[in-house]
């Protein structure tokens, strides 16, 4: 009878601590994923800085959620920086590990790409149509600090935009590790543009 006492303490014991393990995998989890979520990707004020074309406040969406759209246009000459924020308004340290323009690589159809992310050439995405760039070293970001991504936009002879042009959303998509944990962050609070000219009719 004792050792049958025995054996199902220990029974209920090794539950307990499986119980407690899972509880304890599920708060980790849980708070990485709300750190991640702190983190805010959106474009400068000045989203484009150029050396040569021409960059213009495209307008505000009015819906629930306002934002406003910087275009750039698309001639010959396009040597612009791209600019946005990344910030950790989280209480925990995060790392920054890649960055993804979405339709901004080699293979794009549209009138520009992006030729450098923090000076790097980027790496094609899968489908050769996006601008993907891995940290060498993952970047830490300290809880209220911010890290600038810059991305470098230039003409792209092999594709092309009419009059309207091209809006992105929820681009960059940038790999954010918390606590261990990575997931991904879509920039939000504004848009970019590129606008159809002479040099980029289809």
């Amino acid at each position: 009878m004792r050792k049958r006492l025995t054996l199902t303490i220990i029974g209920f014991s090794a539950l307990a601590l499986g119980l407690a393990a899972l509880v304890s995998v599920i708060a980790w989890h849980s708070t990485a994923a709300a750190q991640r979520a702190a983190v805010l990707v959106y474009p400068d004020a000045r989203a484009y800085i150029c050396d040569a074309g021409t960059t213009l406040l495209a307008g505000w969406d009015e819906g629930s959620d306002a934002t406003f759209s910087q275009s750039v246009a698309s001639t010959k000459d396009m040597d612009c920086d791209l600019r946005f924020h990344v910030v950790n308004t989280g209480t925990a340290t995060v790392e920054l590990a890649s960055a993804t323009y979405i339709l901004m690589g080699p293979d794009t159809g549209v009138s520009a790409m992006i030729d450098r992310i923090d000076g790097q050439p980027p790496v094609a995405g899968g489908n050769r149509s996006d601008a993907r760039q891995v940290m060498p070293y993952p970047e830490s970001i300290e809880p209220g600090e911010e890290y600038l991504l810059v991305a470098h936009m230039i003409f792209n002879p092999n594709g092309c935009d009419s009059e309207g042009g091209f809006e992105t959303f929820d681009s960059p998509i940038v790999t954010i590790s918390a606590l261990g944990l990575s997931g991904t962050r879509q920039a939000g609070y504004g848009t970019y543009s590129i606008s159809g000219t002479p040099d980029s009719e289809c």
